[in-house]
């Protein structure tokens, strides 16, 4: 009859402790979808990221350095819009980054053509 074809079986992806072997590399953390949609700097992408996580204004990226999402919108010299959407919903502006700054902090560092106007918030 006909041969039977075997494929060697695929190893695991599963680390398997082994005391004589060093753990695995670890991988590339997923960025949250809010500080992707900040890092595009897009209101829209802030608003469906918001919608779709109500609580993530208000919680620092834990797995990017703890960093408030607005003190990223100031850091990355987001729009007023987005800062707007993140007042609305409940972001928090006493909170600091791992440096100890207020997104106040982080505003009053950039050149007046950097920094959203206030005249912009709607």
């Amino acid at each position: 009859g006909a041969a039977t074809v075997r494929r060697a079986s695929t190893p695991s992806r599963t680390w398997v402790h082994d005391p004589d072997m060093p753990p695995p590399a670890p991988s590339r953390l997923r960025r949250p979808p809010l500080l992707l949609a900040l890092e595009a700097r897009c209101p829209a992408k802030v608003t469906a990221a918001l919608a779709e996580d109500p609580d993530a204004a208000r919680l620092p990226f834990v797995d990017h350095g703890w960093e408030p999402p607005l003190c990223c919108a100031a850091r990355l010299q987001c729009p007023a819009e987005i800062f707007s959407l993140l007042l609305d919903n409940d972001a928090d502006v006493e909170q600091r980054d791992s440096r100890g700054r207020s997104p106040l902090d982080l505003l009053m560092t950039q050149t007046q053509e950097e920094r959203p106007s206030v005249m912009e918030l709607p």
